[in-house]
């Protein structure tokens, strides 16, 4: 029989806030909730003539919404329990080997030892007392009683004889319901010095106990009876070995595993409860939240990273990936290295294609959802972020994007789309050479440095709608 029992709290708490706007006095109040938009200063620069690249994007903000799919790491749930199925899935695979580590795992109390193999039980009996009269053919009668311990079967009986007799003894023993018969040989014999009188002794005497071990069913005993012939003196010792069961065997492993297996659903469910209770924490914690996500300048360089990705994609041919330079684990005391020669290759494409592209002279527009595939219509429409620049990207579903190539890299790059080989195949250029780009330039236009751009025209506000909301405190509308 199992008995189950689990107990499952619900929690359910209500808040009420109450806002109130009090008015105390003859003067009206009057409030008006707003909503705030973002107004920048934009400008055109001219750089010069440049060799453009112009690229039509499908869904340009994909990765995103990928990683929006995956689920999220729970970093502080604890670790859960290793599945009892795993490595017992019913009774028959507990053994002795491997019960007390899995009741130590989930915390099984009062586990039994399994049942031995072999039991070994031992009796005597005695007749005389030494000085009984070996005359007149004395006979004699004894009776020893062995019990059977629970669950095992009498498999061998041990005995030895040893007396005193002046003629030629015999002893018959009757183990359940088998019958042995004794007589001493010459050999078994030793002379007293007195006569016929002599001392006699047995070897062991082994009984095999077949099928049910010399005993019916329901016995709780088995009985050894002695019966002696000329001999007044003697003592028997029996000595029975006893066989477990094999119910006896598949018991103890029902019994154990039936512990264990409560054991682990309490484990199981103190987990599951530990987990629910920590998950309504981090939730009710993120109910009083406000998530106000990245500064839009991190936001603009997400955009920026994802938007050059795909442009490489088009210009390579090939999605971004096919670059694995190979690094060791590392072990012990030698620690992860990289593939130098590995290293050396792709480090040269990766520098061409940084440096032959004005990356930070990106531009792009974004196109409305409807332009994606209808089956993400729903999710872009719907998206909402506190940037609207970063909304624009989740929303779109096609980007026009243009990106100049950098002066002096032209033939280089019309060499790398007829060939698919960097550098012209004449190895990254040294300091002298005109294509070298110095680190310095390459921070200065990543920080937004001064690269003589010269403006054109008259700078223009453009206006872009945000999720915050103020409030006035009178009831004049905005200018």
């Amino acid at each position: 029989m199992r008995t189950e029992r689990r107990l499952t709290l619900l929690r359910e708490v209500e808040e009420t806030n109450e806002h109130r706007l009090s008015n105390i006095g003859a003067v009206h109040s009057a409030g008006i909730f707003q909503f705030v938009d973002k107004i920048y200063e934009s400008q055109v620069f001219n750089y010069g003539l440049r060799q453009m690249f112009d690229f039509m994007i499908p869904e340009p903000a994909s990765y995103l919404w990928y990683l929006e799919t995956l689920p999220q790491p729970d970093i502080d749930l604890p670790v859960p329990p290793i599945r009892l199925e795993l490595e017992a899935s019913n009774a028959t695979f507990i053994n002795e080997g491997n019960y007390l580590r899995l009741g130590a795992r989930y915390g099984a109390k009062s586990l039994k030892a399994p049942p031995p193999s072999l039991l070994t039980k031992s009796a005597s009996v005695a007749q005389g007392q030494g000085t009984e009269s070996e005359g007149g053919q004395p006979r004699s009668r004894n009776e020893m009683e062995i019990s059977i311990p629970d669950g095992f079967r009498p498999l061998w009986c041990f005995l030895t004889v040893m007396g005193t007799t002046d003629e030629h003894p015999t002893l018959a023993f009757s183990v359940g319901q088998q019958n042995r018969v004794w007589k001493p040989l010459d050999a078994d014999r030793v002379d007293l010095g007195q006569g016929a009188f002599v001392l006699f002794q047995s070897d062991t005497i082994i009984q095999v106990l077949y099928s049910d071990g010399g005993t019916t069913v329901g016995d709780d005993k088995l009985k050894i009876h002695v019966f002696a012939n000329e001999t007044a003196n003697y003592s028997v010792h029996a000595k029975v070995q006893f066989q477990s069961k094999p119910e006896a065997l598949t018991a103890w492993q029902v019994a154990t595993y039936d512990a264990i297996a409560e054991a682990y659903n309490n484990f199981l469910l103190q987990y599951q409860q530990d987990v629910e209770a920590l998950k309504q924490r981090q939730q009710a914690q993120k109910d009083y939240e406000f998530e106000v996500g990245n500064p839009p300048s991190v936001n603009q360089r997400i955009v920026r990273a994802e938007l050059q990705k795909h442009c490489l994609a088009i210009i390579r041919n090939e999605h971004l990936g096919g670059l694995n330079t190979v690094h060791t684990p590392g072990s012990g005391d030698i620690p992860p290295h990289f593939d130098l020669a590995d290293a050396h290759k792709d480090g040269a494409e990766i520098r061409f294609f940084e440096h032959a592209f004005e990356w930070d002279q990106l531009q792009h527009v974004f196109y409305p959802y409807f332009w994606a595939r209808p089956g993400g219509w729903a999710d872009r429409f719907h998206a909402r972020n506190m940037d609207p620049v970063l909304e624009e990207f989740l929303k779109s579903g096609y980007a026009r994007v243009v990106v100049p190539v950098r002066p002096g890299f032209e033939a280089a790059v019309s060499y790398y789309l007829e060939t698919r080989r960097v550098w012209e195949d004449q190895g990254e250029p040294t300091i002298e050479d005109p294509l070298y780009k110095s680190i310095v330039d390459e921070i200065k236009e990543r920080t937004g440095g001064d690269q003589g751009e010269i403006p054109v025209g008259e700078p223009w506000e453009t206006r872009l709608p945000t999720t915050a909301i103020l409030v006035r405190k009178d009831e004049t509308l905005p200018q």
